[in-house]
């Protein structure tokens, strides 16, 4: 019997602050999930050192098909 697993999506997020630019890939079962990862993991890049928050955050959101993921058989 197979297991369904959720679809998972891969988002590529690029974040701009000021002078940098930094691409980093998010796979989530959603839009939520991957601001959740994002913030989690990447918070630190979000503020100044003075508190305030300057940057800008863009996605391209693309569906992970079967094939990409890779299967084994137990």
């Amino acid at each position: 019997m197979k297991r369904l697993r959720k679809p998972r999506k891969r988002f590529v997020v690029v974040v701009r602050r000021e002078e940098q630019s930094l691409q980093i890939v998010i796979i989530a079962p959603d839009l939520k999930g991957m601001y959740r990862q994002l913030f989690k993991l990447y918070s630190h890049l979000f503020k100044e050192n003075e508190g305030r928050k300057t940057l800008s955050i863009s996605f391209r959101e693309t569906h992970l098909s079967e094939s990409s993921i890779g299967q084994r058989e137990c």
